[in-house]
């Protein structure tokens, strides 16, 4: 097995380890699923894609300046705390959503 995904690049691969799936987005990985590591040569092929994965993963990281990571996660927290506020108060939002009586009632 051949590790080929270029972590956070974007939004379309998906690695499959057994039932283990990781999903590469640009602003993050999904990963989900389960996969049993067996003690025989198929075993150590789904450890050697996790261990190649996790190294890739961990490199990404290790070439990112912390304070550009600090402010990522800020405003992706902002971005989430908008998206929200507007589902729990949408009148709030330029009154996009309204609640219309049915006309054909």
């Amino acid at each position: 097995m051949e590790f080929g995904m270029k972590v956070f690049a974007n939004d379309y691969e998906v690695l499959s380890i057994g039932g283990l799936d990781v999903e590469n987005h640009a602003d993050g990985v999904v990963i989900f699923g389960e996969t049993h590591i067996t003690k025989d040569l198929a075993g150590k092929q789904k450890a050697q894609a996790l261990y190649e994965f996790s190294q890739s993963l961990v490199a990404w990281f290790a070439n990112q300046d912390e304070n550009e990571l600090a402010s990522l996660r800020q405003n992706a927290d902002e971005a989430e705390n908008l998206a929200e506020n507007s589902a729990q108060n949408p009148a709030q939002e330029n009154n996009a959503v309204q609640t219309v009586k049915n006309p054909f009632a």
